[in-house]
């Protein structure tokens, strides 16, 4: 079992918030790993076998997600850096940071890849290096007012069933946002992760350039199985980027388990 794998869970505060994050490994680089929406930082122990040796691990609870406390509605990308930036702080000793990110949480750490000094971003599933049109539309303020509205959400749920029926709402955005507003706590870290996450609007062209002008290598890997995330951006920024590698495993878009584990272990055999 993951949970054999020894780890220890830690909190480190800012103005406005509580972050937890657990800590395994024994490596002399720092990996700090960012999980998926609706994931928490235990989903790398999955893979921690493949990790441990390498790097001193650093698995975040998201913002609104999991242990993690946030005390405002404005926390912002600056906020989030702040504390990316304390954590390595703590780690003077180590030779080396990586960044890792799973689906949402590749989003992110493509996101913040221009303020850290990053030696290696490892994309897993991700998101974030294509245009998505639910991401851009809604400016911050938007959001923050349509949140506000949905604090009490029976009457947009009645609305999307009623949509769904007559086949206006496709199953699954229907089965997604019933799910996600229909108890408060899933409801509060839906509506803060999308009001945090204005501020990550997918930009391809300022990602090359942030890749290009620090020379950072990526490792991306893809479930060949993915409903969720595709991986034409990922093949168009290995075609622009020659410090790109591509792999695919077989597994869908929850992809973390013994084929990921086993693909890691091979990358750094090689390398």
């Amino acid at each position: 079992m993951h949970n054999s794998i020894f780890h220890s869970r830690h909190t480190i505060d800012s103005p406005n918030a509580s972050f937890s994050y657990i800590q395994f490994g024994t490596g002399n680089k720092l990996l700090i790993a960012l999980p998926g929406y609706a994931n928490e930082a235990d989903l790398f122990l999955k893979i921690a076998p493949a990790l441990s040796e390498q790097f001193t691990v650093i698995a975040l609870d998201l913002p609104w997600h999991g242990e993690t406390k946030i005390t405002t509605d404005s926390f912002s990308k600056e906020d989030f850096i702040a504390v990316l930036k304390a954590i390595i702080a703590r780690f003077p000793e180590v030779q080396a940071v990586e960044l890792m990110g799973y689906s949402y949480g590749g989003r992110l750490s493509l996101g913040v890849l221009d303020a850290l000094d990053i030696s290696r971003l490892w994309l897993i599933a991700a998101d974030g290096l294509e245009a998505r049109r639910g991401y851009n539309f809604f400016p911050i303020f938007l959001r923050k007012v349509l949140s506000r509205l949905m604090s009490r959400p029976d009457w947009f749920l009645n609305l999307l069933s009623a949509l769904h029926k007559i086949g206006l709402v496709p199953k699954y955005t229907h089965r997604f946002m019933t799910h996600h507003l229909g108890n408060e706590k899933n409801r509060k870290r839906l509506l803060g992760t999308w009001i945090f996450t204005a501020e990550f609007v997918s930009n391809q062209k300022k990602i090359l350039q942030t890749l290009q002008e620090k020379k950072i290598p990526v490792v991306i890997i893809y479930g060949r199985e993915d409903k969720i995330i595709q991986p034409e951006g990922g093949l168009k920024l290995k075609e622009n980027y020659p410090l790109t590698e591509v792999h695919f495993i077989e597994a869908g878009h929850k992809i973390f388990g013994k084929k990921l584990e086993n693909t890691l272990l091979e990358y750094f055999e090689k390398n």
